[in-house]
């Protein structure tokens, strides 16, 4: 009896590369926002795209904090934590509760709110999130348009500055922007008022909970 013998070659599995995630990230946040616009309904929106096109066509900003310049971590939001511990935002809030208190403010009943906005880490972030100083934005096409999270940049690349051109959060925003003006320049009647309806302030009732 013969028996045969079968060779399985293993063949090289390498990870997708910088590029190629990058793109598939944008080809997600693209997608997703076709779909919205497909569905055509005045309560179903992207955010993202919403918030950069009432500044595109409205001339107005949402300041929405992780969008604006400087960012808002610290200088628009604090969080406070069940212990009185008080911070730059609630991302660093849930970093502290991971041991990482580098954007950790004081404690309530220990610092006036001078101190809480004067604090450095409040400060640093002021700075570094200004995208007119920032050499990746200062002289990109969004500026006026875009915005910086210190805290996200610092948790993601270690530095409050960042590195917008490895930053997968700038990737997004770029990406999402480039389809919108495209949109804009082709000036579809039909896509325009559904872009427009995206810039309307609807009421936020529903995020309120009622006490229990």
């Amino acid at each position: 009896m013969k028996t045969s013998q079968v060779t399985i070659e293993t063949l090289p599995c390498e990870p997708p590369s910088r590029d190629q995630r990058l793109a598939s990230v944008r080809t997600h946040a693209l997608a997703m926002i076709e779909h919205m616009q497909a569905l055509a309904s005045d309560d179903i929106l992207e955010r993202y795209a919403a918030i950069f096109l009432t500044k595109m066509l409205t001339g107005t900003d949402p300041n929405f904090l992780d969008i604006r310049s400087p960012g808002g971590a610290g200088l628009s939001s604090v969080a406070y934590n069940y212990d009185g511990f008080v911070f730059a935002g609630d991302e660093a809030r849930m970093m502290h509760e991971t041991g990482d208190d580098t954007f950790l403010l004081g404690r309530l009943g220990e610092l006036t709110y001078r101190q809480m906005m004067g604090h450095p880490a409040v400060r640093s972030l002021v700075l570094a999130t200004n995208i007119d100083s920032r050499p990746d934005c200062v002289n990109c096409a969004y500026n006026p348009f875009c915005g910086v999270d210190g805290v996200h940049t610092y948790k993601t690349q270690g530095s409050i500055a960042g590195r917008m051109r490895e930053s997968t959060v700038c990737m997004v925003h770029k990406g999402i922007q480039d389809y919108l003006v495209e949109k804009v320049l082709k000036n579809d009647p039909a896509e325009m008022e559904i872009l427009r309806r995206w810039t309307i302030n609807r009421p936020r009732d529903h995020f309120v909970q009622g006490a229990t």
